[in-house]
């Protein structure tokens, strides 16, 4: 749980750095018609799009949204991954010119799951994902 949030953390910042590192800088050379050679770069936005972060910055249904879900109706960790695999498990982009599938199921443990970064392929274990995420208070600070 806590390294997805890292890699969704490190996928946002990379895909930020590329916008305002090339995109908005050829926006730049274009309107002063200077010329350059665009560079080509791995864009994270559909895979942030799956994990839950649209281009704009809102909430759509992802990841993390599915795993609020079965937190909420007090779901299991089984439940969350059949949720994301049955959603994403057709996904599929394309990476330094090879076609990927963002999220695919270990077969050897259905409980681990691998998500195609724009870093590598990570894989993770669903276990104690719904009861990381619950984020309950202890007894003595709800007072």
């Amino acid at each position: 749980f806590e390294q997805l949030s890292i890699n969704f953390a490190n996928e946002k910042l990379q895909q930020m750095f590329n916008k305002h590192t090339f995109l908005l800088e050829e926006d730049t050379y274009r309107s002063e018609n200077i010329q350059f050679d665009p560079v080509t770069f791995y864009n994270s936005q559909p895979l942030l799009d799956i994990l839950g972060l649209k281009a704009s910055g809102n909430a759509k249904l992802g990841i993390y949204q599915l795993l609020d879900e079965q937190t909420k109706i007090n779901g299991t960790d089984e439940k969350f991954l059949s949720a994301v695999l049955k959603k994403y498990k057709n996904s599929e982009g394309e990476k330094d010119g090879k076609k990927i599938k963002y999220i695919v199921q270990s077969r050897k443990n259905k409980a681990k799951f691998t998500i195609e970064h724009y870093a590598g392929p990570v894989t993770y274990t669903s276990r104690g994902f719904i009861d990381k995420n619950a984020d309950k208070l202890f007894g003595n600070q709800i007072d």
